[in-house]
């Protein structure tokens, strides 16, 4: 689990048009704390997605325990009815290391490689041969999506091969 969003408002409109939502999404550090939340608003369409640059690892590093695919959540956007994006929410600003992410090691290579391995997120993206060289299968924006609605909790994974989903379930009675 890479993050946890909730819906905290969910107004219909009379017309019935779309509902104005407001999320909470709160993301997970590496250690699996949460981070601070950010909010979002929406108005256009109650199907939002969650964009994400991915990195995903050869398959050899991973299974060999030399490491594990990463991703940076950029934004939550809903589309308008003829597919363009309407609106936007920033989650983290790209080409910088939220501290969530950043794997806060006392290791002098790793603090001095790690904030390269983002700001070369594109370059990974786009060259093949530096991909192969650095361990990487694919560097790529992930955009999955679902409808949000109220009394759900919602759960963002990032699988071991790096895949990005959603899953939903009821939000216990507890919490009600």
């Amino acid at each position: 689990r890479v993050a946890e969003v909730l819906v905290e408002d969910y107004q219909k409109d009379p017309a019935g048009k779309a509902p104005r939502i407001k999320l909470k999404i709160l993301e997970f550090d590496t250690a699996g704390q949460p981070l601070k939340p950010v909010y979002c608003s929406f108005s256009a369409n109650d199907v939002i997605h969650f964009e994400a640059l991915v990195i995903r690892l050869d398959e050899r590093l991973v299974m060999e325990g030399q490491g594990k695919s990463v991703y940076l959540f950029r934004r939550a956007f809903a589309l308008d009815d003829h597919g363009n994006t309407y609106e936007s929410c920033d989650i983290n600003r790209p080409n910088e290391i939220p501290g969530g992410y950043s794997l806060g090691s006392a290791d002098p290579k790793v603090a001095e490689v790690e904030p390269r391995f983002w700001k070369s997120f594109w370059v990974f993206a786009l060259d093949e041969k530096r991909r192969q060289e650095a361990g990487i299968r694919k560097a790529q924006l992930e955009a999955p999506a679902t409808r949000f609605v109220q009394d759900m909790i919602y759960k963002l994974y990032l699988e071991h091969d790096g895949g990005l989903h959603i899953d939903a379930s009821p939000v216990p009675a507890i919490l009600k």
